[in-house]
C-alpha cells in the first residue's frame, strides 16, 4: 500500500467516524449549551486526531528505522528495501528487483560490478571476508557465479568473454526470458539474497511503532470516554436545575 493510497483511505475512514460521532454525541446531548457544542467539536476532530497520530508514528517510525536500526522502514511503504550488514556493508534492492551490495562510503553504478559494490544479484552467501553468488550479466543475458572480497573489493567472475555474438538485444525475447527466469530465482529462490536480508533485518523498529500508535490511539479513546462522562454528568445536573 503507498503513502498517498493510505493517507486517502485513512481520510475516508476518519470522514465516515467524525459523522458517526457527530451523530452519537448529538443524540446524547441535543441541547445548545456551548459546552455541549464544545463536546460536539472534539468528538468530530478526535477521528482526523487518531490518523494524523498513525502519520505522526510512521514518519518517527521510519526516521527509527534509518538512523537507529539503518534499513528501510518496511511496512510494505519502501521501494527500495534496504539493511545493513554487520561488516557495514549495506544489502539492498532497488525497485525491489536489483539486488545489490556495497561497501561505506561507496554507491552503485551502471555496471553490474564495479570498485565496491555488486549489482543484479540473485543468490548471495556471505562468509567473513568475501561474498559468493552469482548476478545476471546483462551483456551476455546469462547467470554468472561471482566472489567479492569485502577487504580488498576484488571482483572475481567466472564470466563469459563479452563478444558480439554473445550480446544481448534487450528487445531479443530470449533474452527478457532469460532475464525474467533469474529474478524469478532471485525473488523465490532458496537462495535467494532476500534470506540474506531477511536474516540481519531487526524487527524491533515495527514493534516500536505499534507501540506508539497503540498507545497514541488508546490516549484518544480514554478522553473521550472521559470527555462523555463528564458531560454526561454536567448534562444531568442541567436537568435537574
Amino acid at each position: 500500500m503507498s503513502f498517498i493510497t493510505f493517507g486517502f483511505l485513512g481520510f475516508i475512514t476518519a470522514s465516515v467516524l467524525a459523522l458517526l460521532a457527530f451523530l452519537a454525541v448529538k443524540r446524547k446531548f441535543p441541547g445548545k449549551y456551548s459546552h455541549q457544542t464544545s463536546i460536539r467539536r472534539q468528538f468530530v476532530i478526535a477521528p482526523f486526531v487518531a490518523v494524523l497520530w498513525i502519520l505522526a508514528a510512521f514518519l518517527i517510525h521510519v526516521s527509527i528505522s534509518h538512523h537507529i536500526a539503518h534499513q528501510d522502514c518496511g511496512l510494505g511503504m519502501s521501494p527500495d528495501p534496504f539493511v545493513r550488514l554487520p561488516n557495514g556493508y549495506t544489502l539492498g534492492s532497488g525497485n525491489t528487483y536489483d539486488g545489490y551490495i556495497v561497501a561505506p562510503g561507496f554507491k552503485t553504478d551502471v555496471p553490474v560490478a564495479g570498485r565496491g559494490y555488486v549489482r543484479a544479484l540473485v543468490t548471495l552467501h556471505w562468509n567473513g571476508d568475501e561474498f559468493r553468488g552469482t548476478q545476471f550479466d546483462f551483456k551476455t543475458s546469462k547467470v554468472r557465479a561471482f566472489v567479492f572480497n569485502t577487504k580488498t573489493y576484488n571482483f572475481v567472475t567466472n564470466a563469459i568473454p563479452d563478444t558480439k555474438d554473445q550480446v544481448c538485444d534487450s528487445k531479443d525475447p530470449a533474452c527478457v526470458d532469460a532475464w525474467t527466469k533469474a529474478n524469478d530465482e532471485a525473488q523465490l529462490g532458496s537462495e535467494s539474497y532476500w534470506k540474506l536480508y531477511w536474516q540481519y533485518r531487526h524487527q524491533w523498529p515495527t514493534y516500536v511503532f505499534v507501540l506508539l500508535v497503540i498507545a497514541g490511539e488508546l490516549c484518544i479513546v480514554f478522553y473521550l470516554v472521559r470527555l462523555w462522562r463528564t458531560e454526561s454528568q454536567r448534562s444531568a445536573l442541567d436537568s435537574q436545575s
